[in-house]
């Protein structure tokens, strides 16, 4: 395997909790600014962490409405109890291969130690990087991984569900990897955006990671 390193979202990504994010965020939504958000409407407040997000839509209480959110996410996430199918199989092979493994999320470190919590995903990862509430910095952030790893950029991968994860890897210079996996994945949105591959299941993306360079 020709990849020494592999960077992964978290949500939509290691598991299915984008659900839970959403409907979380329409009952902060619903109690403290009376309506029901859409799906779509939740996910045009996404890009900074929740934080961010609560800061901007309720100014004067976003600190009541995190705590809430916190609360719901939390009782939300027993309908989330393990990462998707194949990913623990996937992320044992590929330690057992050395390959460093790390998480870049836009999520808050509060809503990240609660599904570390609930799907046993952390002991796989030597490090795990949160949002900001001032906007999206994975580019950043896989960057600066990639360089402390002291790997060239075509030796890490960034593996997000999202297209704007596709501009993320490519700001940073790392290769691109867009997982289908999810039911919310947009697939025709991901091949618009030209990622290098698009898995449609973990095992899958574990196949071609194995045909990169060979193993």
């Amino acid at each position: 395997m020709r990849l020494k390193g592999i960077i992964f979202d978290f949500d939509g990504t290691l598991a299915n909790t984008l659900p839970i994010c959403i409907e979380g965020f329409r009952r902060v939504y619903r109690r403290y600014l009376g309506r029901d958000f859409s799906d779509a409407e939740v996910c045009e407040t996404f890009g900074p962490s929740e934080e961010g997000s609560f800061q901007r839509l309720l100014p004067e209480q976003w600190e009541e409405g995190l705590e809430y959110y916190y609360q719901e996410y939390n009782d939300l996430h027993e309908e989330c109890i393990s990462p998707f199918d194949g990913i623990f199989s996937l992320l044992d092979r590929l330690k057992s291969d050395g390959v460093r493994l790390a998480i870049v999320t836009g999520k808050g470190s509060g809503t990240m130690k609660i599904s570390a919590r609930y799907t046993g995903v952390e002991r796989f990862f030597e490090r795990i990087e949160t949002g900001s509430p001032k906007g999206s910095v994975k580019a950043r952030q896989i960057r600066q991984i990639t360089e402390e790893w002291g790997f060239h950029g075509n030796e890490v991968a960034y593996v997000g569900d999202v297209a704007h994860d596709v501009i993320s890897s490519r700001e940073a210079g790392v290769i691109a990897v867009s997982a289908a996996w999810a039911e919310s994945a947009d697939y025709e949105s991901l091949l618009y955006a030209e990622p290098d591959v698009i898995p449609r299941t973990p095992n899958e993306l574990w196949m071609w990671l194995n045909g990169v360079g060979g193993s």
